[in-house]
């Protein structure tokens, strides 16, 4: 549940710094990364699971979903498509405008696998700890 997110911010990191380092632009490009990341994580962060946490066993049971499988794909697909951008036309690293886009849509798929896992980390909060019973 945590390694997924924790896996793809770091591939995130790396993605946007192995392309936009050179750029003149990076101190904002990762402004740009964090404002997206931070904004994506507030959307999707908020609300419920659809999943549900059994306290006694320690276990979640979360239906399936293709959302895991398409941000995974759209994060290498923002990978793939920098990396043959900057093979093509390297001079796209001045250009703020897309340094900017690039940092964006990375920052972007993190705050949402991080919020995703974050209704799921919150699950546990609102349950009794195992063996204890609540009165009411």
């Amino acid at each position: 549940m945590s390694l997924m997110p924790v896996a793809m911010t770091v591939f995130s990191v790396w993605g946007t710094f192995s392309a936009l380092r050179t750029s003149p632009q990076f101190g904002l490009a990762v402004v740009a990364w964090l404002i997206a990341a931070l904004l994506a994580f507030a959307v999707l962060g908020r609300g419920r699971a659809n999943a549900q946490y059994d306290p006694t066993r320690r276990v979640f049971r979360l239906p399936g979903s293709v959302v895991p499988l398409l941000l995974v794909v759209g994060i290498f697909l923002v990978k793939y498509v920098v990396g043959v951008d900057l093979a093509m036309a390297p001079q796209l690293v001045q250009d703020t405008a897309y340094v900017l886009c690039v940092a964006a849509l990375y920052g972007a798929f993190t705050g949402a696998f991080v919020g995703r896992a974050a209704r799921l980390w919150r699950l546990p909060l609102g349950s009794p700890p195992a063996g204890v019973r609540l009165v009411g």
